[in-house]
């Protein structure tokens, strides 16, 4: 198994729409699976034959079994395999690569295509369709050039390449050019702390922000900031307080209010982890 997923890369969501955007734009159907076949993003931009196609159990695992193959097939060769289907539609299946694993593969098409088939890596036995419905569907899909899927598997390819180049720097030690990376891809996410420090802050929503999984958030966030997500937090809170402690008619409970604490003594605890002294200490000091 590898030591990545994809979701440690990349928001599966934010992968999602992108590929979306990319089906839409070549008239093509894409979906994503995980080295075991896992369906990581069920298919975008589906067909109507295919999905009606994959009602039926047997055509369904046909599929399936084909699917698979061409895409280990494309891990082990490291490129694109483009195959015919049993239900004679064009498809392929594209390895995704992080830190030299696969982690996955795209797999595309659903195209009833015309013209040359020497692109071909596999076409696998024919499966005659006799259901008048999925017959007219069939018939009823529109002819593609074949000659524009190898095009669309090279824009997929950068694709890819660009995607899975994001995370490069998060297993090494921290380097000037990883962090300047790290603050430049959480800076809305640094930016929403500073404004809401007082409220409840979840990784989601922050990892959200940045357009990454939370999980390569909580990597990147610690390699680049030095600090867990949750202690950066309460330092900020806790700066803010020492602002707020300047002034003698502000309550130390009004304080912990004020930055997010509804627990005065929890609030002290963290205080003092920090400052080594408690908050009315603190405030004396500083006074006098």
């Amino acid at each position: 198994m590898p030591k990545y997923s994809l979701d440690d890369i990349i928001s599966l969501e934010d992968f999602e729409s992108s590929l979306l955007a990319i089906a839409k734009a070549t008239e093509i159907n894409l979906c994503v699976i995980d080295i075991t076949g896992k369906t990581l993003i069920w298919p975008v931009n589906d067909s109507l034959f295919c999905s009606e196609a994959r009602k039926n159990d047997e055509i369904r695992d046909t599929c399936l079994k084909c699917v698979t193959h061409a895409a280990l097939e494309s891990a082990r060769q490291r490129r694109t395999m483009f195959y015919k289907c049993p239900c004679g539609l064009i498809d392929f299946t594209l390895p995704i690569y992080y830190k030299d694993e696969v982690l996955g593969a795209i797999c595309g098409g659903q195209i009833k295509a015309n013209g040359s088939e020497d692109f071909l890596n596999y076409t696998y036995k024919e499966m005659p369709l006799e259901d008048e419905r999925l017959k007219s569907l069939y018939e009823a899909m529109p002819d593609v050039n074949s000659d524009k899927l190898p095009n669309i598997s090279d824009i997929l390819t950068k694709f890819t390449d660009r995607l899975t180049k994001f995370g490069d720097f998060t297993d090494s030690a921290p380097h000037i050019e990883s962090r300047t990376y790290g603050h430049h891809k959480l800076r809305l996410a640094l930016k929403y702390i500073e404004n809401n420090y007082n409220k409840n802050i979840s990784l989601k929503d922050l990892s959200e922000l940045c357009c990454i999984s939370q999980s390569y958030f909580s990597r990147l966030f610690s390699t680049t900031m030095r600090i867990s997500l949750s202690k950066y937090i309460t330092k900020i809170r806790i700066e803010k307080a020492k602002q707020l402690l300047v002034d003698p008619s502000k309550k130390i409970l009004a304080v912990a209010y004020e930055i997010g604490y509804n627990d005065t003594a929890y609030f002290n605890r963290k205080f003092k982890e920090i400052t080594k002294m408690t908050p009315s200490e603190y405030r004396n000091l500083v006074l006098n």
